[in-house]
């Protein structure tokens, strides 16, 4: 995967999504010195890998306007969790164990249901499979399509 298509989420995301797409040196550049290529999740990483940029755009949207919304509710939940005393056991351990325990069992279904290609994905019609397939192959030639920028050419 190339390290310009899929860094950019973050702080400084709006320097550093110009610098990454005029230029791969920049993106370099930009990583080596903040470090945030290495702090990227793997789903990150293969998710701008395999869809469109448009696609994108809808994504990060949809991601942007959940982060109030799960804070809102998210602290309302967390809060009272801390009020209760269940069982004998504390309401701060209770926050854990409703946190951590749908984590736990989403993260590992996932590892077993979601796969690495849709070729693979086995929720999906072989027609879906062929579309899915061929839009990434032309996204791929696209790709190869665009030329490389020099640092001064993406400054400028």
């Amino acid at each position: 995967m190339d390290g310009a298509n899929y860094d950019q989420l973050g702080s400084g995301d709006c320097a550093h999504s110009f610098c990454a797409y005029r230029s791969p040196v920049l993106h370099r550049t930009f990583s080596a010195r903040s470090g945030r290529s290495k702090l990227l999740s793997r789903d990150d990483c293969v998710s701008h890998a395999l869809v469109s940029p448009r696609g994108w755009a809808k994504a990060i949207a949809s991601l942007y306007a959940a982060v109030p919304v799960a804070s809102v509710l998210g602290s309302l939940i967390a809060g009272w969790l801390l009020t209760v005393q269940w069982f004998g056991v504390a309401g701060w351990r209770w926050l854990f164990i409703v946190e951590g325990i749908p984590s736990i069992i989403v993260g590992t279904a996932t590892l077993f249901y979601l796969t690495d290609r849709p070729a693979h994905a086995r929720w999906l019609t072989e027609a879906e499979r062929n579309w899915i397939s061929q839009e990434l192959q032309a996204e791929n030639i696209a790709k190869k399509k665009i030329r490389s920028y020099t640092p001064r050419e993406a400054l400028f």
